[in-house]
């Protein structure tokens, strides 16, 4: 199947909806895992929304450049960093 969209202008599009839940054995819980899927994404957008309306895209932009270069940095030097201990 090819990549399709499965909202259009904020709706969902049954038709898609339809095609996916058809080729599911148990399509419920498929359908409730993409309805998670959405509410995710949608709340990651909302928090994100919110961080630039407050700090602004250039503060929101710097700190995640500086997010990439701390985790970049021990990589560099050769090896992964570490991720502590687990019991």
């Amino acid at each position: 199947m090819p990549f399709v969209k499965i909202f259009k202008r904020g709706e969902q599009d049954q038709e898609i909806t339809s095609i996916i839940r058809s080729n599911c054995r148990l399509p419920e819980f498929a359908m409730g895992d993409f309805r998670a899927q959405i509410a995710s994404i949608r709340t990651g957008e909302r928090r994100l929304t919110n961080l630039l309306k407050r700090y602004g895209v250039r503060d929101v932009q710097g700190k995640r450049q500086a997010d990439l270069r701390s985790e970049r940095a021990p990589r560099s030097r050769g090896g992964a960093p570490d991720s502590g201990r687990h019991l």
